[in-house]
């Protein structure tokens, strides 16, 4: 993938040696507190829009035969799912710059953030896979060099980015373009073959592994190995839920309205499976979505002195380790990771003690990273 050419806001520096106004100073000034903003609406808004309001419509239209109190009755229910749509998925995005500081806000429709990243902030927006379409995925990077004297983060891991489905790709990548700044790094162009100064054979190998390296860097005190490409499959989808549970719901919910306008005793009781309905399709969801995931990624955080390293797996909702290690640096003796079979590697920690813990087994680990991790551990031993 090429890298795309990033704007730079381009300040002009005020002589220092004058404190006379002049409307050249006043021009520097305007320069320098040049305030940029810009929102966007997302098209997964209008998407979702599209497959909602029809199924909330359906609810009313089936409730005709039933008479007035079944219009009002399912026109709330319709009302309902519209609400929960609109305060669940995500409607726009707005980015604020002011002094090269990058606030981001992406809300929904009634204004509120649901997600919120203000400081260091990188974008990144993935080509598309297929020729015939221009949707791609939007990554918002909160680079906030952390190091391991950060608060809680010990206790609970960074957010290290977000991302925005099928957003449209040369909008978006204009965003890049506006917002970056030259002399900034991007995690996602972290290049594992420059970092451990090794050559290609060739500019086309050379750019391949730069893109498809699973390590990224996040400043000089934390790194990170992906255990799968960052997505959002892992991540519970409530947008895909809201509307499976609207569009399945319709049957359960016609047996209600017969069961209750055809019966003598009118008795709420019928729309009790109304609620059992969903809450089931709630845990088969889950429950697939549990078993199909695994942990996220593996950090490795370093004090600022670089004596002491923090090592978290990340389970896979992100918010939260599933095993931690800590370790002071001069207790180790090497890192190392060794493969077993072709489908799996071992993370071991060798200390000085003759002790040796494994940290983590890697499936599938590229020999690229697979050094380049042992580099980056290693180096700071030495250091």
């Amino acid at each position: 993938m090429e890298s795309q050419t990033p704007f730079q806001l381009e300040l002009s520096k005020e002589n220092e040696d004058s404190n006379l106004i002049t409307p050249e100073n006043n021009m520097n000034n305007d320069k320098i507190n040049q305030i940029e903003n810009l929102s966007i609406k997302l098209s997964s808004f209008f998407y979702f829009l599209m497959l909602i309001i029809p199924v909330s419509l359906f609810y009313i239209g089936i409730s005709w035969v039933f008479g007035i109190s079944s219009i009002i009755f399912s026109s709330c229910i319709a009302l309902f799912y519209i609400f929960l749509y609109l305060y669940i998925v995500k409607f726009k995005i707005e980015i604020k710059r002011s002094n090269n500081i990058i606030d981001v806000n992406v809300k929904n429709v009634f204004g509120c953030n649901k997600i919120k990243l203000n400081g260091n902030t990188h974008f990144y927006c993935e080509e598309p896979t297929d020729d015939e379409t221009t949707l791609t995925s939007f990554f918002i990077i909160n680079n906030s060099n952390f190091d391991l004297d950060s608060d809680n983060i010990k206790y609970k891991p960074a957010r290290l980015f977000y991302i925005l489905d099928s957003v449209n790709f040369n909008k978006f990548c204009n965003i890049e373009k506006k917002f970056e700044v030259n002399n900034s790094e991007n995690p996602f162009f972290f290049d594992i073959t420059k970092y451990t100064s090794k050559k290609n054979n060739s500019l086309e190998e050379k750019v391949q592994l730069s893109n498809k390296s699973f390590i990224k860097k996040f400043g000089e005190h934390f790194f990170t190995l992906y255990l799968d490409f960052p997505s959002n499959i892992q991540t519970f989808n409530y947008e895909y839920y809201l509307y499976i549970v609207s569009f399945f719901n319709i049957l359960p919910y016609i047996f209600c309205l017969m069961t209750y306008f055809n019966s003598n005793k009118k008795e709420f009781i019928s729309f009790l499976p109304l609620i059992i309905f969903p809450i089931i399709i709630w845990i088969l969801m889950y429950s697939c979505n549990k078993c199909s995931a695994h942990d996220s990624r593996i950090d490795f955080i370093f004090s600022k002195d670089f004596k002491r390293i923090f090592i978290g797996i990340v389970n896979y909702k992100l918010n939260g380790y599933s095993n931690t290690f800590e370790y002071h640096m001069d207790q180790i003796e090497r890192f190392t990771v060794q493969s077993e079979g072709n489908d799996f590697s071992n993370l071991n920690v060798i200390l000085k003690n003759k002790k040796t813990d494994l940290i983590k087994r890697i499936k599938s680990i590229k020999s690229c990273d697979q050094e380049g991790l042992e580099y980056i551990l290693n180096g700071k031993i030495n250091n």
